[in-house]
């Protein structure tokens, strides 16, 4: 089951299989949370998803994994913001040093309660306990560009992330953002701000090549050609800019959300406005 859910190829017999197990060991509280998902990621069926995570923490109060998994089923189906800290804060509990729960509890506080020295401290944990974290060396260079305006270590960091993973299209596009964000107050960019927007450039598109389907990427490399027209050449020709009358016209970053090891799905995005 895990197997097929991980590959994405056949959902139908992964889910076969999942029932097939519960079936043995209803009981069975990593199969519970691993079925869980399933349901919230392919199933859309957030009400069984929910009665099987709920299960699954009954069956094993301090699993990491779990307590970590329905915090952020709360948070992105339910909207529960309260109840997903509370499970944020057990998951931390049960496991200390997890370094994946400790970046996702952090980019909680600091894009949902604005609790940047805490969400500080817990990033700056989770990286000392695995420095090749990519997702937590994006999202601690997301609070440093936003919170602190700390432009320079932001910058080291995606260029430490991108080490790591460097074909992630949401990471190659923050990177840019950054980059585009210290030449926003120049109308007319001077020789230096000119590397950086050509560096930029040079992201998103590496980005757009690693998934053509980026939304935020392709969106937020429309909104740079519309900023800094001097930037656009014959290979921009197509690229339209329709999707920037939906929502407010800013760049927006988008948050990965790292995986627990022991969860078959990988990171979640959310998408926020600069």
């Amino acid at each position: 089951a895990l197997m097929c859910h991980v590959s994405q190829r056949d959902p139908k017999k992964a889910e076969e299989l999942y029932l097939r197990a519960l079936k043995v060991n209803p009981n069975h509280s990593t199969n519970l949370g691993n079925y869980a998902l399933f349901l919230q990621h392919w199933k859309k069926d957030a009400n069984t998803a929910d009665e099987m995570y709920r299960k699954a923490i009954t069956q094993e109060p301090d699993h990491a994994n779990n307590l970590a998994n329905y915090a952020s089923f709360l948070k992105n189906v339910k909207n529960d913001m309260d109840r997903a800290e509370q499970y944020y804060e057990r998951a931390v509990r049960a496991a200390p040093n997890h370094a994946a729960n400790l970046g996702n509890y952090a980019t909680f506080l600091f894009r949902v309660r604005g609790e940047h020295a805490r969400a500080q401290k817990l990033f700056l944990n989770s990286i000392k306990l695995n420095p090749k974290h990519a997702n937590n060396l994006c999202n601690y260079a997301s609070l440093l560009k936003k919170v602190f305006k700390r432009f320079d270590e932001a910058e080291s960091l995606y260029k430490r992330a991108l080490l790591v993973e460097a074909d992630n299209p949401t990471i190659l596009s923050n990177f840019a953002n950054l980059l585009k964000k210290k030449c926003n107050s120049s109308a007319h960019p001077d020789e230096l701000q000119i590397k950086d927007l050509s560096k930029a450039k040079r992201l998103y598109l590496r980005a757009l090549k690693a998934d053509p389907n980026h939304f935020m990427a392709k969106r937020n490399y429309a909104i740079f050609l519309r900023d800094f027209p001097l930037m656009r050449d014959a290979r921009d020709s197509k690229c339209r800019h329709h999707d920037l009358k939906v929502r407010p016209v800013y760049i927006s970053d988008v948050v990965p959300l790292a995986p627990s090891p022991r969860s078959p799905v990988g990171f979640q995005l959310q998408t926020l406005i600069e």
